[in-house]
């Protein structure tokens, strides 16, 4: 299978239920909240997805930064490119929401989901066998999952102090992947509710 071949209508018509089965158990589960207004995780993470394919398509860059962008989406790790990993990490990265979900009257929170769904990706054979991931592939995208829900912490905390060493902590984090994980945080940030719920913190985002 390829995984640039992988659409949303695809995905909604559970072509992939059988490789992305934690994915699809997320189906009916609602957060709300400051990022969600009632969105149901699932349909969120497609919109994400879906976000992901246009940002790729048309980045905030001029062309000289477009170039250098798209070389970099298009480095191979061993089967497979920098940009196939994201889209994949993007998929599964709020997968372990389904074994942390706490609910109280006014927001949901699932603390750790990042570490669960980091351990189930390693863990879906399916995966790994029917995209042909190597073993060093499989880390990268685990690591990158684990990754996600931290390096967005960063960015809230930067919205509201400004600092330049907070710029530094996400380059160091990061590392070689800072790229990758400041699309990731832009795709998130457009398959969120946020833009009806606070379009101010929106907007500085």
């Amino acid at each position: 299978m390829n995984i640039q071949d992988i659409s949303v209508e695809d995905l909604q018509d559970k072509k992939y239920q059988e490789i992305f089965p934690d994915l699809y158990l997320l189906k009916g589960l609602i957060e709300f909240g400051l990022w969600h207004n009632h969105q149901d995780i699932f349909d969120h993470i497609l919109k994400d997805f879906k976000y992901l394919h246009l940002i790729i398509k048309n980045p905030p860059l001029d062309k000289e930064k477009e170039i250098i962008f798209r070389n970099r989406l298009s480095q191979k790790i061993d089967n497979h490119t920098r940009e196939e990993l994201l889209k994949l990490m993007i998929l599964y990265h709020d997968v372990g929401k389904r074994h942390t979900l706490i609910s109280t009257a006014n927001v949901t929170a699932t603390p750790g989901h990042e570490h669960i769904a980091a351990l189930l990706v390693k863990q879906n054979k399916k995966i790994k066998d029917n995209f042909s991931l190597s073993i060093k592939e499989l880390n990268i995208l685990s690591h990158l999952i684990s990754l996600h829900d931290f390096i967005s912490d960063i960015a809230d905390i930067y919205e509201h102090r400004e600092d330049d060493s907070l710029l530094d902590l996400f380059s160091k984090i990061a590392g070689v992947w800072d790229v990758e994980l400041a699309m990731f945080i832009l795709a998130d940030l457009y398959g969120s509710d946020l833009i009806y719920i606070d379009n101010k913190m929106y907007q500085k985002r």
